[in-house]
């Protein structure tokens, strides 16, 4: 199971970075099920908004504990002012240890990262038009797509759309589906 963070608020910079840090930890020594290797090392992503907007991006398919790139983009966080940060440490369950399968997944505003299994993911009812999307194999980017797919169905836009969207992606996974976990951090920089 993966690890996610969410930062919000009117929190010192300093304290953001510290919770970060902190974070990065679990990369190491996180807590797993019995039997298998100890921490989340299969890849880390984070994304910063700000005022609505997504500021910082970063990502790779290496631990957080040992990649260089994390502290420094931490650091980065300390010094913008951002008023959103979402995190995420990759225990991978479905797909290889690749660029493609790390979380968060971006598309345009949007950023979406998953704690979880959905079994067969495979047979999610994605559209073409939103097939083309997809470049990695994880259960996760395929349940992304699919409420991308909801929202554009949906008339309206703002926090009401992308709640109904994500509370029907939620039920058409627990009707059709197998699945350990659906914890889920999606995000537009103006809603969480």
């Amino acid at each position: 199971m993966c690890r996610l963070i969410f930062i919000s608020g009117k929190i010192d910079d300093s304290f953001k970075v510290e919770i970060l840090k902190k974070f990065q930890r679990l990369a190491e020594d996180g807590e797993i099920p019995q039997g298998t290797e100890g921490g989340h090392k299969d890849g880390w992503g984070i994304v910063a908004y700000k005022k609505g907007q997504m500021i910082l991006s970063a990502k790779k398919d290496t631990s957080a504990f040992v990649d260089p790139l994390f502290p420094k983009t931490i650091k980065k966080l300390g010094e913008k002012k951002t008023d959103a940060i979402i995190g995420h440490l990759r225990k991978a369950s479905v797909g290889a240890r690749s660029l493609k399968n790390t979380h968060p997944f971006i598309h345009g505003a949007y950023s979406f990262c998953q704690n979880g299994k959905i079994v067969n993911s495979e047979k999610i009812s994605i559209k073409p038009k939103f097939r083309k999307l997809i470049s990695g194999e994880t259960d996760s980017e395929r349940f992304f797509i699919y409420i991308l797919q909801l929202l554009d169905e949906y008339e309206g836009s703002g926090a009401e759309t992308i709640r109904g969207a994500i509370i029907s992606a939620v039920n058409y996974v627990r009707n059709n589906f197998d699945f350990t976990a659906l914890n889920m951090i999606f995000s537009d920089g103006n809603y969480i």
